[in-house]
């Protein structure tokens, strides 16, 4: 694992510092300038804002983006990420107004999903895979960049571990749900062998009280500590309470490279209310007999079902992964947007990930985290089938993670919860259909890239 001597400061505010008139409450005013000075006086590298924290009516002008950033970059002396929100766009900026040698003077970033413009929107979008991604390079560190729910996608994320990046961070605008921050955070860290950070906000004024976190993680997926730029406070322990205003600093040089526990190991399993198919534990190989073979791994069984005396009929699509596999995206989605898939009607998806015997250790630290976020951020459904460990997670109705109860000898998978694709890539706030189009650009470029 590659040492990565970086100091990076995430900032924890409470309102957004540029109003749509482009003025500055004293409040906004005051909350600022306390962090620029702290953060002048430090030895921080880089200092990274929250999504959205300056937002303007109005279209911005490529030189108007810029200046946001490197005036804030010139008068703290450092490096930084801003969020900002214009013409109903998120980016992020990132501007170094001290660049030398190879270093990154500047970077734009568009944000993807839960938002009214896409980077899918953009003309062009599928010329250049890696122009709608740029690396920042930064004293011999490279660093990628993701806004909010694009942590939720997994390629957001890969397009920048098959640039070799060292972190990648990822700036969300409030009151995230902690349980699935950690899950995709960690889980991006250790598909891409990189740190992951992540920054959000916290409106005050808009009556919001979930709180704000600033999480950090190695590239195996353990927790990082961080210390508070104003207080000296160490934070250890995630979901801690952190203070509005401060700036939070992640030395990437102090971790130790070591691994911990999904904080979720323990979950308690449960029986789903609605079961529409059965799969025998460890053995979905009873029901692959039965279906038919669209290409290696690729399987579809049509199948029939009950629920409140209502029959349905619908495709299931078995994806079967091999071992390890299932950690890199780019063999896993290949098989959910398949071609042989887009004939195929009401289709409900079960990924099969399958293993001779598992190390408990990675089974623990690794393996137990990113196959729910697998399920989560696919819809679908994930069975876990080897001689020593069987498991089968779900999403739940809000894309947070259900681990599935075997009842004999089975586990009874709701498949309501499991439409994946079609689900996900549809109209509805935030989302559109048409993205699918270049999502699945993006799925294809990385399987052959």
């Amino acid at each position: 694992m590659k040492k990565v001597n970086l100091k990076i400061g995430l900032f924890i505010r409470m309102r957004k510092f540029l109003t749509a008139k482009k003025r500055e409450s004293a409040a906004n005013q005051k909350e600022l300038n306390r962090a620029i000075e702290l953060v002048k006086k430090s030895d921080l590298d880089l200092l990274v804002f929250p999504e959205s924290a300056w937002y303007y009516d109005g279209e911005l002008s490529e030189a108007e983006r810029k200046e946001i950033a490197q005036s804030i970059s010139r008068e703290t002396g450092k490096a930084v990420i801003i969020g900002v929100k214009s013409d109903n766009k998120i980016f992020n900026i990132y501007a170094n107004a001290n660049a030398s040698g190879g270093d990154s003077k500047e970077a734009c970033y568009v944000k993807h999903t839960m938002t009214t413009f896409s980077s899918f929107d953009e003309s062009g979008y599928q010329k250049e895979l890696n122009a709608n991604f740029p690396v920042i390079k930064l004293k011999g560190v490279k660093i990628g960049m993701t806004i909010c729910y694009d942590c939720n996608h997994a390629p957001f994320s890969r397009v920048y571990g098959k640039q070799g990046v060292d972190v990648i961070i990822n700036n969300s605008g409030k009151d995230v749900d902690y349980g699935k921050w950690y899950k995709y955070n960690k889980t991006r860290a250790i598909e891409n062998n990189c740190y992951t950070l992540m920054v959000d906000g916290y409106l005050f004024d808009a009556g919001d009280d979930q709180g704000a976190y600033a999480l950090g993680y190695n590239p195996n997926g353990k927790e990082l500590p961080c210390v508070g730029l104003k207080s000296k406070q160490t934070i250890t322990k995630q979901k801690s309470t952190y203070d509005l205003g401060e700036v939070y600093v992640f030395d990437l040089s102090k971790d130790d490279g070591g691994e911990s526990a999904d904080i979720t190991l323990d979950q308690r399993e449960t029986v789903n209310k609605f079961e529409n198919i059965f799969v025998p534990v460890g053995n979905s190989s009873d029901l692959l007999k039965k279906a038919k073979k669209l290409r290696e791994n690729l399987y579809v069984l049509p199948h029939r079902y009950t629920q409140e005396k209502k029959s349905y009929s619908c495709n299931v699509v078995f994806c079967v992964v091999e071992g390890n596999d299932i950690v890199l995206p780019e063999k896993v989605l290949p098989l959910l947007y398949a071609d042989e898939l887009e004939s195929v009607k009401d289709k409900r998806y079960i990924i099969v990930n399958r293993h001779k015997k598992i190390d408990k250790s990675f089974y623990d630290n690794k393996l137990s985290v990113l196959l729910k976020v697998r399920a989560m951020e696919n819809y679908c459904a994930v069975l876990l089938e080897s001689d020593n460990i069987n498991k089968c997670y779900q999403p739940t109705m809000t894309r947070g993670s259900q681990v599935v109860k075997a009842e004999k000898g089975s586990f009874g998978i709701d498949l309501n919860r499991t439409k994946g694709p079609e689900v996900i890539w549809r109209d509805k706030d935030g989302m559109k259909a048409d993205w699918r189009k270049n999502f699945e650009w993006l799925v294809n470029r990385l399987a052959n890239n």
